[in-house]
């Protein structure tokens, strides 16, 4: 039997601000090594005898950064799952495992899901699949299998779950399955238990009881089940969410590989996580003493891999520690009597001097500047961003498109400057601004312009001008990267100043 990986990537990651951003979230950026957390995340699932094709989840402003980040690994999903707004994990799992047991052909009631969020972590992939192998032993089981981390450390900013009795404790339980006889040794080496207690993230003194006593585990977020068990399950404790998620899917359409809900069904859905609206119902011994419903069968798995959920600038660094070093440091920096700190360049040079117990993130519109024990608080930074409607927690000034990327290298109110790098064998829409003008100036490579009535090649220093009100569109036919400089100039200057006629992407705005 194949296992269906069902990957999360809707996250904001507003935690490692000012880096990780809305329409670019800590996901879909390469943090550890040259490849995004979410490229990582898919590559675990190579083993074909193993894995079918992922089914991803996401934000309808990521579609074209999922889909690319996918290219650039060359793997493929079977679906991607397009969420109008995020709804937390429970509807998430909810819509995938719809679709994967209704409307996607050749799978089964039988069919083995692996929910994982997309941003995490996995220190040994090798150790990880093994994990993974062992569990599903229990998924076809029935067992909804949430995986613990063992703790290195008393942590409070996870949750916890307290393991209750071994699972092959309950052999005699476990004979019959289909109508065939169970051996026990199918079980027998099984590091999985019963589910006493989920616990929330805990204070440093509980956290460090917690270590001592040696029964409890990290709470990873990954979970393992038949895709039609969660579906009874999410039926039995949160029925709002299942119907919500029903109507949703079944008014949903379908484009290429992307699916889309109703966005007017699904925005009536509760914003629950997996945990609360079904863990903690079923998984511990003392709900299945008060729930009458409680035939479900659920377990912790000890997941046996380093693991991080990358949720702080301190776990990022606790991965990134070099070992003859207190620092992480990374980008154009340079540091004098600088101790236990992070310091993280990315448009500018940085330099600190008799500082210790910091964390200091440089980007090209901000600068966070944080003591290293109150990193948690980013948080309320972007909090109060967003309250202000300013653009920083939102956005770059390098800013990804379908077609490539253009960084913002100045800005006013009546005329902005862009660098435009159009991908090969890419081109932007065909469109018109009202209220502004453009001048255009390819530095490298060679683009066809499309200017009103007219169609021409601009080459290295050539350029050309772009009324007001007129319709255009850059097409680069080659197998190279062009990049060009834009000067927009107007009484208005607003990303949201496009009118398209033409797109190759389906988009109707931004």
């Amino acid at each position: 039997m194949k296992i269906t990986p069902v990957i999360l990537a809707g996250g904001s990651g507003t935690r490692l601000w000012p880096i990780s951003r809305e329409d670019q979230p800590k996901q879909f950026l390469p943090l550890i090594n040259s490849k995004s957390l979410f490229q990582d995340t898919v590559l675990r699932f190579q083993d074909t005898e193993l894995y079918r094709d992922p089914v991803i989840v996401g934000n309808e402003i990521h579609r074209f950064l999922i889909q690319n980040q996918l290219k650039e690994i060359d793997r493929e999903s079977h679906e991607i799952i397009l969420e109008p707004i995020g709804k937390n994990t429970a509807p998430a799992l909810t819509l995938a495992s719809m679709r994967i047991l209704k409307l996607i052909e050749g799978y089964s009631d039988d069919e083995v899901i692996l929910v994982l969020p997309s941003d995490h972590y996995i220190g040994d992939s090798h150790k990880f699949g093994n994990s993974i192998k062992s569990a599903l032993k229990l998924a076809q089981l029935d067992y909804i299998v949430t995986f613990g981390i063992q703790p290195n450390k008393p942590e409070i900013g996870y949750g916890y779950i307290r393991k209750g009795q071994e699972i092959k404790s309950h052999y005699n339980s476990l004979k019959i399955v289909k109508g065939r006889k169970k051996e026990p040794s199918v079980l027998n080496d099984l590091a999985s238990f019963e589910i006493d207690e989920f616990v929330e993230k805990p204070s440093k003194q509980i956290a460090e009881t917690y270590m001592s006593s040696g029964k409890y585990f990290w709470n990873s977020g990954i979970f393992m089940m038949k895709a039609s068990i969660w579906i009874q399950a999410i039926t039995t404790f949160n029925q709002g969410v299942f119907d919500q998620c029903e109507k949703s899917i079944l008014s949903g359409s379908k484009d290429g590989i992307f699916y889309r809900p109703n966005k007017k069904e699904f925005e009536r859905c509760e914003s629950i996580a997996i945990d609360y609206a079904v863990m903690e119902k079923i998984g511990t011994s003392k709900q299945k003493k008060l729930s009458a419903d409680n035939n479900f069968k659920s377990c912790v798995f000890n997941l046996d891999s380093e693991w991080s959920d990358v949720g702080s600038w301190i776990a990022l660094a606790n991965i990134l520690h070099g070992a003859d070093d207190s620092n992480v440091i990374r980008g154009d920096v340079y540091t004098d009597l600088t101790n236990n700190s992070i310091v993280i360049a990315t448009n500018r040079m940085v330099a600190t001097a008799g500082i210790e117990n910091l964390v200091i993130v440089e980007t090209g519109d901000a600068v966070l500047v944080a003591e290293k024990n109150s990193v948690q608080l980013v948080k309320n930074i972007v909090n109060r961003l967003k309250i202000e409607e300013r653009t920083e927690h939102q956005k770059h000034l390098k800013i990804q498109r379908p077609w490539g990327s253009f960084e913002i290298l100045e800005s006013s109110k009546q005329y902005q400057v862009k660098k435009l790098l159009i991908n090969p064998n890419s081109s932007i829409s065909l469109q018109f601004h009202e209220h502004r003008s453009e001048h255009w100036v390819v530095v490298k490579g060679e683009v066809e312009v499309i200017k009103g009535d007219s169609k021409f090649v601009l080459k290295e220093n050539q350029s050309t001008y772009v009324q007001k009100g007129e319709i255009h569109r850059l097409v680069n036919l080659s197998n190279e990267l062009v990049e060009i400089i834009e000067v927009q100039t107007g009484l208005l200057i607003d990303e949201q100043d496009i009118t398209r006629i033409k797109d190759d992407y389906q988009r109707q705005n931004i």
